[in-house]
Protein backbone atom coordinates (compact mmCIF):
# COMPACT_ATOMS: atom_id res chain seq x y z
CA UNK A 1 0.00 0.00 0.00
CA UNK A 2 2.83 2.26 0.93
CA UNK A 3 4.64 1.58 -2.39
CA UNK A 4 1.55 2.65 -4.32
CA UNK A 5 0.89 5.84 -2.58
CA UNK A 6 4.35 6.72 -2.98
CA UNK A 7 4.09 5.95 -6.72
CA UNK A 8 0.74 7.92 -7.05
CA UNK A 9 2.51 10.93 -5.43
CA UNK A 10 4.85 10.84 -7.63
CA UNK A 11 3.07 9.82 -11.01
CA UNK A 12 -0.37 11.56 -10.13
CA UNK A 13 0.76 14.46 -8.36
CA UNK A 14 3.98 15.40 -9.46
CA UNK A 15 5.43 15.21 -6.18
CA UNK A 16 9.50 14.80 -6.21
CA UNK A 17 11.67 12.16 -4.93
CA UNK A 18 13.58 14.72 -2.75
CA UNK A 19 10.33 16.08 -1.53
CA UNK A 20 8.85 12.70 0.04
CA UNK A 21 12.68 12.18 0.60
CA UNK A 22 11.97 14.75 3.14
CA UNK A 23 8.52 14.03 4.73
CA UNK A 24 9.27 9.93 4.79
CA UNK A 25 12.76 9.92 5.21
CA UNK A 26 13.41 7.50 2.90
CA UNK A 27 16.60 7.57 0.83
CA UNK A 28 16.33 8.71 -2.82
CA UNK A 29 17.43 5.35 -4.37
CA UNK A 30 14.59 3.57 -2.26
CA UNK A 31 11.81 5.95 -3.37
CA UNK A 32 13.43 5.51 -6.89
CA UNK A 33 13.09 1.76 -6.86
CA UNK A 34 9.67 1.62 -5.63
CA UNK A 35 7.99 3.55 -8.21
CA UNK A 36 10.03 2.23 -10.66
CA UNK A 37 8.84 -1.37 -9.24
CA UNK A 38 5.54 -0.26 -8.93
CA UNK A 39 5.42 1.85 -12.75
CA UNK A 40 6.90 -1.77 -14.34
CA UNK A 41 3.74 -3.99 -12.01
CA UNK A 42 1.21 -1.34 -13.39
CA UNK A 43 2.34 -1.54 -16.57
CA UNK A 44 2.49 -5.57 -16.88
CA UNK A 45 -1.07 -6.10 -15.62
CA UNK A 46 -2.53 -3.63 -18.31
CA UNK A 47 -1.04 -5.42 -21.23
CA UNK A 48 -2.50 -8.50 -19.97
Amino acid sequence: MRNERIHEAVMEHGYTLTALQKYLGLRLSTLSRIAKRIGEEKNARNKV
